[in-house]
């Protein structure tokens, strides 16, 4: 058995592929792309998760993205990115859990809090669930919290990137 194969064909131009014709089709009930937020689905949750902007979907915000994790270095590939958000998502299978300051974590940063979700925005805390943000409350001060937000994407919040929230 070889790994070896030859491109054969009548001519050369039937050998030139365009990213069409290298896609899987949609099936039933998929959209194209750019896909709109979806309801609970905001982008403060899903860098919650540890996913940044997608360069197809949302080119733009994906590179405001990666200008701010840059600081004064190059400007990173979306693996490089996609390397270290995966190593701070994850603990094992699980979710990793990052202990910080309160008074340190940026707007959009998310904590878990009497077994609840939060987000930070302003000078509050608003609770998470998969329909919206719902009750806020004020945002306490020197606390050590469980913060669900990887910190590579605290820095890049720091930075001044702004997430786009859900409209709740």
């Amino acid at each position: 058995m070889t790994n070896e194969y030859e491109l054969a064909d009548n001519n050369r131009a039937d050998l030139i592929y365009e990213k069409s014709d290298l896609l899987a089709p949609l099936l039933p009930g998929m959209e194209q792309p750019p896909h709109p937020m979806r309801l609970g689905d905001d982008e403060v949750t899903a860098l919650a998760a540890g996913h940044r902007p997608c360069f197809v979907c949302r080119r733009a915000d994906a590179i405001a993205f990666a200008e701010s994790w840059r600081g004064n270095a190059q400007r990173p590939s979306a693996p490089e990115m996609d390397l270290v958000l995966h190593a701070e998502r994850l603990d094992g299978r699980g979710k990793r859990i990052h202990r910080l300051e309160f008074d340190a974590l940026p707007d959009g940063a998310m904590i878990a809090r009497y077994g609840q979700a939060f987000a930070l925005r302003g000078g509050n805390l608003l609770l998470w669930s998969a329909s919206g943000y719902g009750q806020s409350i004020p945002r306490p001060h020197d606390e050590i919290v469980e913060v669900l937000t990887p910190p590579a994407i605290l820095t890049v919040l720091r930075a001044g990137y702004r997430p786009h929230w859900h409209q709740s």
